[in-house]
Order: structure tokens, then sequence, then C-alpha cells
């Protein structure tokens, strides 16, 4: 009987290196992957939370827009600084720390809807939550100023900014500083000269200025119309007011702030209602010519009546008949897209406007009292 022995496989060795190599490099390979992944991650992180203070800005320069022109006729007031407890509020600290209040920055959702919610030891996990308690932290004047703002009388801050104003009176100097003033103190003086469109020595009080790049349509963007323009910067670095806990570096961002006195130049003007088009009686109106824009609180416009423009505070109803600016509106000028589309295709102004459609601005118009029924009564 003949029998075999049972097949050995060959030999073989295991390498050490080869093994201790090949793993090194497949966990510094990890290592690597892992590393670049954080790495995203806290780019990602940090992206996100620029966008989020990107908004908490806008929406408090958005409150200071609303806040201020009401604090600056308050300081025209006679006895607005009577006492610390009434002066105190119209200092421009009170004004950005009210703005960063009114606007709801601080945190992600608001207290009322986080009590809502109904969760037991609720803790919030965005990183951008924050009190804004510290105004000082926040805003500053123009480098190398001190304070709060950088008032635009008396001397100028360099290319791009407004031209400046002048005011001689050491008193209303100092307070402007302190917070808004508007006085007919402020003239145009020999550091405007250039900056403005007729001579200073003529129009010392208003003068030619361009109408800013707003989409309330009070004048055209970049045309002339007659107006004193008070300003003050600021730089805003909201970021910088958390930047012990979230370890952000942003830039600071200088802003002007414009408090503009404008005359009427408009060829009808009305804080209150207004209907357009028809008399008393309902007949159409029979050979109205309009010449220039028109400023109403609020319109009706009928018929089939004809206007250049048409601004408003709180809002118009167009009827189907009636143009503005040469364009019929059967539907709602104010949805969004209408207005950028009829800027592209026709190359010019928007004909309807409404100051909320504005951004960052206000207009509030000052009825002059019993003066406006004597035009003949001052030079």
């Amino acid at each position: 009987m003949k029998t075999s022995l049972p097949r050995r496989w060959r030999s073989g060795y295991v390498s050490l290196l080869l093994v201790l190599s090949t793993g090194t490099t497949l966990m510094l390979l990890m290592l690597y992957t892992y590393r670049q992944a954080l790495s995203s991650q806290n780019v990602q992180a940090q992206v996100q939370l620029r966008l989020d203070y990107s908004e908490k800005e806008d929406a408090v320069l958005r409150s200071i827009v609303s806040i201020s022109p009401n604090r600056a006729i308050r300081a025209m007031q006679t006895g607005s600084l009577v006492n610390n407890s009434v002066g105190d509020t119209l200092r421009w600290q009170s004004i950005f720390s009210e703005a960063m209040v009114l606007a709801n920055a601080g945190t992600s959702i608001s207290a009322g809807v986080a009590a809502s919610i109904n969760i037991p030891g609720l803790r919030m996990a965005n990183s951008g939550d924050s009190d804004l308690s510290d105004p000082t932290r926040v805003f500053a004047a123009v480098a190398p100023e001190t304070g709060f703002v950088s008032a635009g009388i008396n001397r100028s801050l360099g290319a791009g900014f407004p031209p400046p104003l002048a005011l001689n009176d050491a008193t209303a100097s100092a307070r402007d500083v302190l917070g808004p003033i508007i006085s007919g103190l402020k003239t145009y003086g020999a550091l405007a000269q250039g900056g403005v469109g007729v001579s200073v020595t003529d129009y010392p009080n208003f003068n030619l200025l361009r109408y800013p790049q707003i989409n309330f349509g009070y004048g055209n963007p970049g045309e002339d119309f007659v107006a004193k323009r008070n300003w003050w910067a600021f730089s805003v670095d909201i970021a910088n007011h958390d930047s012990n806990r979230t370890f952000l570096s942003t830039r600071k961002r200088n802003f002007v702030l414009s408090l503009y006195e404008i005359p009427s130049q408009l060829a009808i003007s009305s804080s209150s209602f207004m209907s357009l088009g028809r008399n008393s009686s309902g007949a159409a109106w029979q050979g109205v010519t309009i010449a220039g824009g028109i400023f109403v609180g609020r319109a009706v416009v009928e018929g089939d009546t004809g206007i250049p423009a048409l601004a408003s505070r709180r809002g118009m109803d167009p009827s189907g008949g009636a143009t503005i600016g040469g364009r019929r509106f059967t539907a709602n000028p104010f949805t969004p897209g209408v207005r950028e589309e009829f800027q592209v295709t026709n190359g010019t102004f928007f004909p309807v406007s409404q100051a909320s459609e504005s951004g960052r601005a206000t207009f509030i118009p000052i009825n002059r009292g019993r003066d406006f029924f004597d035009r003949f009564s001052h030079a």
C-alpha cells in the first residue's frame, strides 16, 4: 500500500519593518485627514459666526437710524438738558445702547420663544449669543479721535466722508460730540467749498447736494437737490464685544449717520392721507398738470391721472388707469423684484417708492405750523 506524506506550505517570513512602516503611514494619513476635517469645521464655524455678527450689525444700524432723528428732535426742545435724567437719554452712548436692545441682536431666540418651548434646563448652543451690554466695545469714533462719534464739523475727515459743516459756537460744538445736534448755527463754510454744488458764501445754510443712493424717491439718486447734511462718523465692530470668548477678530468698519434738513421741493407734499385723480364729487380731474414728484403719508390714485413720481410713508393704492412715471400698475408695485426689473430694463429710477423700502433710511416730515399758511412772513 502506497502512502503519501501531507503537503507542506512553503516557509515564509514577516517583515516587522514593512508592517510598522505601513501602519505608521496609514495612521499619519488618518491623523492628517482628521486634522483637515477639524480645520474645515473650524473655518466653517468662523464663517457662520461672521455671518451671524454681520446680521447683528445690520439690525443694530437699522435701529440707530430709527432712533437718532427722534433724539435730535427732542434735543431741539426747550429744557432737553435741564437735568441728567433727560439729557443722558439724548447722548450717543444711550442711543447706541438702546439700538442694541431694540435690534434684539444679542440672542438667537427671544426669552419669550425660549419659554414657550418649555424644555427644562434649556441651554443655547449658539456661540454668537451675547448680552451686548457694553457699547464701548462696539462703537468708537473714527481713529485717531476718541469717544463714540466724530462729528462732521470744523474739520475734514478725509476722502470718503461728506463735506463738513462749520459750527463756531463752542457750547454747541461740544454737545454735538455727545449727542445729535441740529442747529441753525451749523453752516457750510470754506471747508465745504468744492464738496457742494454752489458757493458757500452765497448759500451757507442750504446748498446743492447729491441725492443719496437710497430707494426712497424724494429725488433721483445722484441728482442735485437742496439740503443741509448733518452727519456723524463712527466705527462698528460688534464681534469685538465677545472676542474674549469667541476669539473672533473682525475688521472695524466706518459708517456715517446723516440727518438731512430738506426744504420741500416737491409739487405736492403732505404727511396725511391724500386722494389723487378725482374731485370730492367723484368727477375725474380735468386739465390738471403736475410738474414734479408727490410725497404723502398714504395715497389713493384714481382715474386716468398722470403723476411723474409718488413717494409715501405708509403705502399707496394706484388704480389700473393711473400712470406714475409713465407706467401703469395693475398689481402691488412693492412686490419683490418689480423695482429691480424696472431699473435694469429702463435704466431710470423706479417712480414709486415707500419709506420702508429704502433700507437704512427714514423720512420724517416736520410741519411748519402756522408759518405754513403765511409764505410771506419770512425773507
